[in-house]
């Protein structure tokens, strides 16, 4: 073999050698740039696994539920208050601590009877609650805390509406007007309130085993006018529980005679 094909091939593989080193060089490099991102740091207050759902509740106004709030931290945790992502819930502590790695039970009072139009008649409805707490300390940056319920309902109306226009005549016989309604629970005594007796009076009739109807009628000697008042329907329960559980709207504008 001549002596110029000898250097040709030290040649070749001398710059073999070298580009090989250069990229396991790079390769090896500590601060070579990968795609994955840091995962974000965890909230410092949360509701456990198995937690977040409270179960069924028989719906009512003020309904207590109690939520389990902890601590993940080394440190304790200062809550001043709560603010709610509806005016629905009420939370009863407030200006309280969470121990370092520990929790804390919130008691809340909750309005489970609000319901869509879509929501109307279903026996069972899923509320979705969140709190955000007010911490004392503002380098904890603290998210929502969520959870749900289930609100069973105790009775189902038709409509939560009754309005009188053109028929209801001051001074003359008070027009009746009702609202069907399906029990949803058995062995209870259902009643019903008026916010205002003096311009309408109700009261419960049972229509079938399983139904019931609100009677309405407003008072046509208070004169012309209009007239506003909530009916109130609250469930006795055998187990001596009281639920309100929902609320009929009545309005309407008597007419002068």
């Amino acid at each position: 073999m001549s002596l110029r094909r000898w250097v040709v091939i030290g040649v070749v593989g001398t710059a073999l050698a070298v580009l090989s080193g250069v990229v396991t060089a790079r390769a090896m490099r500590p601060d070579a740039k990968t795609d994955t991102k840091p995962e974000p740091p965890l909230p410092a207050l949360y509701i456990a696994d198995g937690k977040q759902d409270l179960g069924e509740v028989w719906e009512s106004r003020d309904a207590i539920l109690t939520v389990p709030i902890s601590n993940r931290t080394d440190k304790p945790i200062e809550i001043l208050d709560f603010e709610s992502s509806c005016d629905c819930v009420v939370v009863s502590a407030r200006d309280i601590t969470v121990p370092a790695q520990g929790s804390v039970s919130v008691s809340v009072t909750t309005d489970l009877t609000k319901r869509t139009p879509q929501q109307f008649g279903m026996a069972k409805r899923k509320f979705s609650i969140s709190l955000k707490p007010v911490l004392k300390s503002s380098s904890v940056k603290q998210p929502l805390v969520n959870w749900m319920v289930i609100a069973k309902c105790l009775i189902a109306f038709e409509t939560h509406e009754i309005y009188y226009s053109e028929w209801c005549i001051a001074n003359q016989t008070p027009l009746e007007r009702s609202v069907a309604g399906v029990l949803h629970f058995q062995g209870g005594v259902v009643s019903v309130r008026s916010s205002d007796p003096r311009q309408v009076t109700a009261r419960v009739e049972r229509a079938t085993a399983s139904g019931i109807k609100i009677i309405v009628a407003p008072n046509t000697r208070i004169g012309p006018g209009p007239f506003h008042c909530k009916l109130s329907v609250t469930v006795e329960m055998p187990n001596g529980e009281s639920h309100t559980c929902e609320s009929i709207s009545v309005s309407g504008n008597l007419l002068a005679n």
